[in-house]
C-alpha cells in the first residue's frame, strides 16, 4: 500500500471494489452515499462467523441468501418503498444478493449494494458492532484491511 494511509485507498482496493461493483446487476451506492442516507436497513450477507466478529451496527445477517428467502425486513421495507443496504466483506457477495432480492422483491424496490463493503467503511473509521476488528475473509481479501483491524481466526 505504498504511498497511501489507508488500504481502501489503494490502487488494489479500488480495482477490487469496481470489480465487485460490476459483477452483477445490482445499484451500488458509494460509502459516501450511504452515510448521507440516515437510518437505512442494513443486510449483511457474509457468513455467520464473519458478521459474529463485527458488522455494521443494527444490520441483520443474511448469509445464506442463495438459498433463503429475503429476511421479513427486506420484504417489508421494499413493499413499503424504504431502502435496504446490502454489503459484505467488499461488495461481491452481496452485489449477488441484493440482484437476487431484486428478482424476487421486484425491480421497483429500493435495494443498494454497499462498494466497498464493511472493509472501506472499517478502514475509514466507520463504527463497528459485536467487535473492533474485521473478519478477514481469507489471506489475501484481509491484506485490503488495515492491520490493526484486520482478523483471522485460529
Amino acid at each position: 500500500m505504498f504511498g497511501c494511509s489507508r488500504p481502501s485507498e489503494s490502487a488494489a482496493f479500488e480495482k477490487k471494489a469496481a470489480w465487485a461493483a460490476q459483477a452483477f446487476p445490482a445499484p451500488v451506492i458509494t460509502q459516501e452515499q450511504f452515510r448521507e442516507m440516515g437510518k437505512v436497513l442494513l443486510i449483511d450477507t457474509r457468513t455467520e462467523a464473519e458478521f459474529a466478529v463485527s458488522h455494521l451496527p443494527g444490520a441483520i445477517n443474511w448469509a445464506d441468501y442463495k438459498n433463503a428467502p429475503p429476511p421479513e425486513a427486506v420484504r417489508s421495507r421494499a413493499q413499503a418503498g424504504k431502502p435496504v443496504v446490502f454489503y459484505c466483506s467488499i461488495g461481491y457477495r452481496s452485489g449477488d444478493a441484493t440482484a437476487h432480492a431484486a428478482k424476487v422483491l421486484g425491480r421497483k424496490a429500493k435495494l443498494f449494494n454497499l462498494r466497498g463493503g464493511i472493509f472501506q467503511w472499517a478502514n475509514e473509521g466507520g463504527t463497528l458492532e459485536g467487535g473492533d476488528r474485521v473478519h478477514g475473509y481469507d489471506q489475501e481479501w484481509g491484506e485490503l484491511l488495515s492491520p490493526a483491524i484486520r482478523f483471522f481466526p485460529r
